[in-house]
């Protein structure tokens, strides 16, 4: 086994990449650098992994990354609620001690005391009605004090001992499960914290150093067959993804043929139909008008209806800036039988066919 283990080791790497950064920085933080604040553990991760969460140039986490560490880090505190029922159970325990040690002692006290059998008549039998002497204890009687007083020591230590491992078993197991109830589930992070996700089709202003991000942009997509007809839709809304019925929002659209337009209206959002995160939000960018939650990518699809009776699916993809990781950036439709299935892709320097996700907690 020692030959098989030697000659594997060439095998093995030694090197924490990807996700596994992620987990290795909360306990190298803490032991190490004793905080939680990841940079000098993200500054030595992989390539990969480093590029999309440190600004190499200030050698610190990104503004976005920073933010979202920050209000997750929020809900590993432990409660009040678990910390009061802590505190409850300990007391209970402690009163319960007691009293089992106060009847433990009384019981002692009387058994401690000498008796006398009695015969049938209730009387004390002639072989043992001397058992005292002048108000002098006899021997056997000392001899049976004494017998019973160091059984009650012992007895009292035995259960002294028990009762106080017994004690910190409860202490151990009522901290345990307090710790488990107050740390959420939240890997990959902020996936399963976020209790709302707002969407919008946005603007992007290049303009500005970093470029400046907002609601209120325009999406296109085109249909097939013929290829001349597309739709230009705008909006925002929000939704949660534990409750697809739990929707806002919409917007205006309207459908072309080549250049001619052929409708327009509004739509209004009425269900989620699937919700796939897929990571933070990449990139340095001033937002402006989307709140406090912190930017995402992913991709959503809605049903919808049509302000002219169509109904139809909305679907948003946001991949955003850093390595690609397979999702169409822009938006997709369909309206009554006609599927605008080809996102327009965004180009540089062309405002139009961006989309952002921002996911928070209900008590940001």
């Amino acid at each position: 086994m020692c030959l098989v283990f030697v000659l594997t080791l060439p095998l093995l790497n030694p090197w924490v990449c990807g996700d596994g950064v992620g987990y290795y920085a909360f306990v190298r933080a803490q032991l190490i650098e004793h905080n939680l604040d990841f940079t000098e553990d993200y500054r030595h991760a992989n390539q990969s992994f480093r590029e999309p969460r440190i600004d190499e140039n200030a050698c610190q986490l990104l503004a976005a990354v920073r933010s979202c560490v920050s209000k997750r880090l929020r809900h590993l505190q432990v409660p009040p609620q678990a910390l009061s029922m802590c505190i409850k159970s300990l007391k209970i325990y402690e009163r319960y001690e007691r009293c089992q040690l106060d009847k433990l002692r009384a019981g002692g006290h009387n058994s401690g005391r000498p008796r006398r059998r009695r015969n049938s008549l209730g009387k004390p039998r002639a072989s043992q009605k001397t058992d005292r002497r002048d108000g002098v204890p006899s021997r056997v009687a000392l001899a049976r004090h004494r017998a019973t007083e160091l059984r009650l020591v012992r007895n009292l230590a035995r259960s002294k001992n028990m009762k106080i491992a017994t004690k910190w078993i409860l202490v151990t197991v009522i901290v345990t499960l307090a710790g488990l109830l107050s740390i959420p589930v939240w890997l990959p992070v902020a996936r399963a914290a976020a209790d709302h996700v707002r969407w919008d089709i946005i603007h992007m202003n290049p303009a500005t150093t970093p470029n400046t991000l907002s609601p209120g942009g325009v999406a296109f997509a085109s249909a097939r067959n013929p290829g001349t007809l597309s739709i230009k839709l705008t909006g925002s809304g929000t939704f949660r993804p534990d409750d697809p019925e739990e929707v806002t929002g919409g917007g205006t659209w309207e459908t072309f043929s080549d250049t001619t337009s052929t409708g327009s209206g509004t739509y209004e959002v009425r269900k989620l139909v699937s919700w796939q995160f897929a990571r933070l939000g990449l990139g340095n960018f001033i937002e402006i008008g989307f709140g406090d939650g912190t930017a995402a990518n992913g991709n959503a699809v809605l049903r919808i209806r049509y302000s002219d009776g169509g109904e139809g699916v909305f679907g948003i993809g946001c991949e955003g800036p850093g390595p690609g990781i397979g999702i169409l950036e822009g938006v997709i439709a369909t309206k009554d039988h006609v599927t605008y299935w080809d996102a327009q892709a965004p180009m540089a320097g062309v405002d139009a066919n961006r989309t952002l996700f921002h996911i928070s907690n209900s008590d940001e």
